[in-house]
């Protein structure tokens, strides 16, 4: 079994972190974020993004060079019911006053992009694949297999089309 840390240097390089389009940091806890946000940058993850658990910290966070700051307790019920359409979405964030949404989707069997590369998803950024337990930084040619965990950064407009897609 395959186990590390995602503020372990030569795990972020073996793991090829910096071909990822972005950085999603929602550990839950905002020191380790804060750190695992500003290795994504020194590994050349130009968008990094982070969820609070101290809406405080949002000014640390910039301050260190993060893009966006999440405050969930910022989010209206509105705004969360529109994710409650397809049973694979398990989670979801809005970003930059709604002008991008974060993804957490389960890829199905019969899905059009199972078995092709993680690039070939229009319209859409997947920084994080999660695989039989082991969360994996994919760039442009990994895979995605049926079941896969797909944490994905899109558009708005593109979220339907995502989720039926995938």
């Amino acid at each position: 079994m395959f186990r590390a840390s995602g503020l372990d240097p030569a795990f972020l390089s073996r793991e090829r972190i910096g071909t990822a389009g972005a950085a999603v940091l929602a550990g839950g806890d905002d020191s380790r974020n804060l750190h695992a946000a500003v290795l994504a940058r020194l590994h050349g993850i130009g968008l990094t993004m982070a969820v609070l658990e101290d809406p405080a910290a949002a000014r640390v966070f910039e301050a260190a060079g993060t893009d966006v700051t999440i405050d969930p307790g910022d989010e209206t019920a509105e705004k969360m019911a529109r994710f409650t359409f397809d049973e694979r979405t398990r989670q979801m964030a809005m970003l930059g006053d709604d002008r991008f949404e974060v993804l957490d989707v389960t890829v199905r069997p019969g899905s059009r992009f199972a078995y092709g590369p993680v690039g070939a998803l229009p319209g859409a950024g997947v920084g994080a694949i999660v695989r039989d337990g082991t969360v994996l930084f994919p760039d442009g040619r990994d895979e995605l297999l049926p079941g896969d965990r797909v944490v994905v950064l899109t558009e708005p407009a593109r979220v339907p089309s995502i989720e039926h897609d995938l």
